[in-house]
């Protein structure tokens, strides 16, 4: 039974200092501070009243203020040039892939104020957000309604977002700027 009892306390503290220093640690305890979220919006409701996962984290489904588009719009834009691509996917996911000429924006980035990157994308441009898809992803919405709060006119949420364009046999690119595909 001491054995037992050693291995199961020595088991739970070496989960606990992993966790402590792991990348992506799971939260042992409630330990949300809503009064940011509420700044931007985001405070957390219960995921049956329509709430995004983001992080372990809840969010409020998105006010409006963007539009939807689709994948044949989306390539228009890009092909003519009309149109900034903002992948609102986490930075690891996004150096893996994305789609050409893409600017990283994670939805985490908003949590403590304005990100420095909204410093050099002029507020009159064409925006396209995405992330893997509508699907399975809410943070290009939340990135979207993040921009519309910080000004942007002219924002749109790619429906079918990196895997719609990738399954079309789309060019991808990595951070190191070759093609991915």
């Amino acid at each position: 039974m001491f054995r037992l009892a050693t291995v199961l306390a020595l088991s739970l503290v070496l989960g606990i200092a992993y966790n402590a220093v792991s990348n992506y640690p799971l939260p042992l305890w409630d330990q949300r501070d809503d009064s940011a979220d509420r700044a931007f919006g985001l405070a957390g409701i219960s995921q049956d009243d329509g709430t995004r996962r983001l992080s372990g984290r809840d969010f409020e489904a998105p006010t409006q203020g963007f539009s939807y588009a689709g994948l044949e719009e989306v390539l228009a834009w890009h092909e003519a040039g009309e149109v900034i691509l903002v992948d609102g996917r986490e930075p690891d996911e996004f150096e893996k892939g994305h789609l050409p000429t893409a600017l990283n924006l994670p939805a985490a980035s908003f949590r403590t104020g304005r990100p420095e990157l909204l410093d050099y994308l002029p507020e009159t441009e064409r925006y396209v957000v995405y992330c893997s898809d509508l699907e399975h992803c809410g943070t290009a919405e939340l990135v979207a309604e993040q921009l519309i709060i910080y000004g942007y006119k002219n924002v749109a949420v790619f429906r079918e977002g990196f895997e719609g364009w990738k399954d079309a046999g789309l060019p991808l690119q990595s951070t190191a700027g070759e093609n991915s595909q």
